[in-house]
């Protein structure tokens, strides 16, 4: 991501971003819409997986808390995996400074983070993006797009518009946790 510029965002951008925020719309089921979001992310952008990993600070924990893999019947997942926020110590010095890690090329985790490292290595993803979720320069988090088919180099538009999904996403975790 690159300094200041303007991002022409295609009709198909705002109409992603609009059908997530609908998903939130009136009385709902706050984790399956979560679900659902992850899946039109993953359907728009034809990438395999998209999850929230959220940092629990003062349990010292790394949650994977929702997760949609495409597969032929996905189904609600939701905390995934839990582990010791030592053991991804590291991870978040990959972002930049705009919240934002993004490869198609894995050793980069290596030495920052092996254990990480070694559970994407296994996992066969080609490339992903990460957005971090912040809170008064905390990092808390992110939105993880993975895609298992190809190395893929994202756009700096492609990541304008994650940083925004991600952005609602987390405004509205914090909500449902409140």
């Amino acid at each position: 991501l690159s300094g200041p510029r303007r991002f022409i965002w295609e009709a198909d951008d705002f109409s992603l971003l609009q059908s997530i925020m609908e998903l939130f719309h009136g009385d709902v089921n706050v984790p399956v819409s979560i679900h659902n979001a992850l899946k039109k992310i993953c359907e728009y952008f034809s990438v395999e997986q998209a999850l929230i990993s959220e940092y629990q600070l003062k349990q010292e924990l790394a949650c994977i808390t929702y997760s949609y893999t495409e597969s032929e019947s996905p189904q609600l997942v939701q905390t995934v995996l839990v582990q010791p926020l030592d053991m991804v110590k590291g991870y978040d010095d990959l972002f930049n400074e705009h919240g934002i890690f993004c490869t198609n090329d894995l050793e980069i985790v290596n030495g920052k983070c092996p254990y990480v490292y070694n559970s994407l290595k296994y996992s066969g993803i080609k490339s992903m993006v990460n957005i971090a979720f912040t809170e008064k320069e905390k990092f808390l988090g992110f939105l993880s797009v993975n895609d298992f088919k190809s190395a893929r180099v994202w756009t700096d538009n492609e990541l304008h518009l994650l940083k925004a999904i991600t952005s609602f996403l987390h405004h509205v975790i914090i909500n449902y946790n409140r």
